[in-house]
């Protein structure tokens, strides 16, 4: 109009969704436009065998609803991101919901009963459980030992990575190849060196093999003493195959180096002939081809690809070789001064922090059944802990979020809240 102003004849019906979280022009378009019925959706829920993890134990949902209801106080188990803790908070707002679709979303070690919309932690954030996909990583809580996998820090990715290119040996115990356990074997020549790589896992090196004498082909041989460190079963968000060599930083390369690799050629000070070889005698001559691309492409690393009587190994010249050593001298154990003629030093400490929280794999999301579905409100974190048994070891919940508002920290509004006098 002429004032500016917008004239609409009346609609029949308006739905809003995701009412939990709008903006201020948002709500206040749906409060202006005309309708004979307004609707708004948003809220996401759970069926009320669904455990809660809470101050006095895990608690069917239905059971906290009716003392909420009540008013008698329920304090519920929360994580509270910032300060990577959990802690206890009060429940709010218990909500009847009705009957709803529901959906089972399955990872290793857990399960969770829940509908399509409410949001569960992920590695990614919090994403509506018909965003999920199988494969994705979930947040949960770590009470349980036997159902915690830690999840991988860059450095301890890395250290993982450059071993299994090396010497170390990752077991997956699914086929997403994002669960495994990094074991690693080193002389006792090469035990600070180990130490240096397990204290990155948080773990010790422990003795495996103490020396002996042993007849090989009618000679006597010693075996050295070896020791080994094995971590915990952890989570990782990217693979770790030979899939996953283009994420290879310094640190991996300089890992890989260490395990596999020589100096060789060093004749006099002016290293006319220096050479640096990869013993990568596991991997395939195409895989082989992969590795030269990606050292060039990482790196500006220009290898060879060498074949001795039965396997292929990678060759630097002499321009490469330096290049090569000058990039992993930080991380360069003393243990390796015999091999690479370095000058003494003290490798980089790598960064060893676990979250408190744990991780776990999904690993299929189906429909159930439609049942009476319910949810409340955490105050501050706005999450809590919630898992389809109470049962260990299994009861290791998931993070999930409180029906309510979850973009707080972009200033959004909560349409309920605000609608809660307008009508039902």
């Amino acid at each position: 109009l002429a004032d500016g102003s917008i004239e609409f004849p009346p609609f029949d019906f308006i739905a809003l969704d995701e009412a939990g979280d709008l903006n201020e022009v948002t709500l206040e378009i749906f409060k202006l436009l005309p309708s004979k019925l307004k609707l708004a959706v948003g809220d996401s829920c759970m069926p009320g065998n669904t455990r809660i993890n809470t101050s006095t134990g895990w608690r069917r949902l239905a059971s906290v609803i009716t003392d909420l209801e009540k008013g008698k106080e329920v304090i519920v188990r929360s994580y509270n991101q910032s300060l990577d803790t959990f802690e206890y908070k009060k429940a709010l707002n218990p909500i009847r919901a009705g009957v709803k679709q529901c959906y089972k979303v399955k990872t290793i070690r857990s399960s969770l009963e829940c509908t399509a919309n409410h949001r569960i932690l992920t590695t990614q954030g919090y994403k509506r459980t018909d965003e999920l996909a199988v494969g994705d990583i979930v947040i949960k809580d770590s009470t349980s030992l036997k159902s915690t996998k830690f999840l991988l820090n860059e450095d301890q990715y890395q250290v993982a990575l450059g071993s299994f290119l090396g010497d170390g040996h990752i077991s997956c115990d699914t086929d997403s190849k994002l669960v495994g356990r990094l074991t690693i074997t080193h002389s006792s020549k090469q035990l600070n060196y180990l130490t240096w790589k397990a204290a990155c896992f948080n773990e010790t090196p422990q003795l495996s093999k103490e020396a002996h004498t042993r007849v090989i082909k009618g000679k006597e041989a010693q075996v050295k003493t070896s020791y080994t460190a094995q971590t915990n079963m952890f989570v990782s968000e990217k693979p770790l195959d030979f899939s996953a060599i283009r994420n290879l930083n310094l640190l991996g390369l300089a890992v890989w180096v260490m395990d596999d690799g020589s100096l060789r050629n060093v004749y006099n000070p002016t290293e006319k002939r220096l050479s640096v070889t990869i013993d990568s005698n596991a991997f395939t001559y195409e895989q082989h081809l992969d590795l030269v691309d990606m050292l060039k492409e990482n790196f500006d690393l220009d290898a060879t690809i060498q074949h001795t009587r039965t396997y292929y190994r990678l060759s630097f010249n002499k321009e490469s070789s330096r290049k090569l050593l000058a990039l992993i001298a930080p991380y360069v154990s003393d243990d390796f001064l015999h091999k690479f003629k370095h000058l003494p030093s003290t490798p980089e400490p790598l960064n060893n922090k676990v979250l408190s929280a744990s991780a776990d794999v999904i690993t299929s999301i189906t429909p159930t059944r439609f049942a009476e579905t319910f949810d409340i409100e955490v105050e501050d974190n706005h999450n809590f802990i919630a898992s389809a048994t109470s049962q260990l070891p299994t009861a290791c919940g998931i993070v999930v979020h409180n029906c309510q508002n979850i973009y707080t920290f972009n200033h959004t509004i909560n349409a309920f809240e605000v609608l809660k006098d307008v009508g039902v």
